[in-house]
């Protein structure tokens, strides 16, 4: 499976590639004989249907999925659709082309990852019952703003807050609902020695439609040992 996957994307970076060069030429004026993907003996092959530059390019599929090519008409077939006819800018940009195509192709997967991916938050996604936050009025869907005075930008800011803060009480600033709220916690210590407040994060992600819905990709406790203490 890892292998199937590995040569799709390289088959999908070469495509990429090869329409950078193969855009750039007919963009330039250039024939374009074959459009290739993979190399070695021909599996599939068609003739285009649009004759473009004085000639109708094959676009074809080869064997190995290990490469791809982009054959230009040259000198050895000499005429003004050849690439050796073209300007010196003309026959460059058609050379950089594919790595140019590579270039935004790869923004477009980097973006479309963040856009898709999930993000942290500091908002509280459960409150375990009877435990110091539920008794000081801290709700699942709370938004964490400070911690002893402290900004709080994601869950992980919360937990070095409160490990820091040891077993002493700790006062909380949470956005509900448009409004600030402050509530005073005081750790409960367990058998094990460790403080525990009893709240957990979400991961929040936007689907398709770009809408943000709360994951269950973090769910984590805050149990802070007292060796963290300062």
């Amino acid at each position: 499976m890892a292998i199937v996957l590995f040569l799709l994307i390289i088959g999908v970076v070469i495509l990429v590639h090869e329409l950078g060069h193969y855009t750039a030429a007919r963009c330039c004026g250039v024939s374009v004989n074959e459009f290739a993907l993979g190399l070695g003996p021909v599996l599939l092959s068609k003739e285009g249907h649009v004759q473009a530059c004085g000639k109708r390019t094959v676009y074809s599929i080869r064997l190995l999925p290990i490469g791809g090519f982009c054959d230009l008409k040259s000198d050895e077939e000499s005429s003004e659709f050849s690439i050796d006819s073209k300007k010196p800018l003309q026959r460059l940009w058609i050379v950089v082309n594919g790595a140019v195509f590579n270039v935004f192709f790869a923004i477009v997967v980097i973006f479309l990852v963040i856009f898709f991916s999930a993000f942290p938050t500091s908002t509280i996604r459960a409150v375990q019952e009877d435990s110091p936050a539920y008794t000081a009025g801290v709700q699942a869907g709370d938004m964490i703003v400070m911690v002893n005075d402290r900004r709080v930008r994601i869950f992980e800011d919360f937990m070095l807050y409160v490990a820091l803060n040891g077993v002493q009480p700790l006062n909380m600033e949470v956005e509900r609902e448009g409004g600030l709220y402050t509530f005073y916690i005081t750790p409960d210590i367990t058998s094990s020695g460790q403080a525990f407040i009893g709240v957990s994060s979400s991961i929040k992600a936007k689907n398709t439609h770009g809408l943000e819905h709360v994951g269950q990709a973090m769910v984590v406790d805050v149990l802070v040992n007292t060796v963290h203490k300062v």
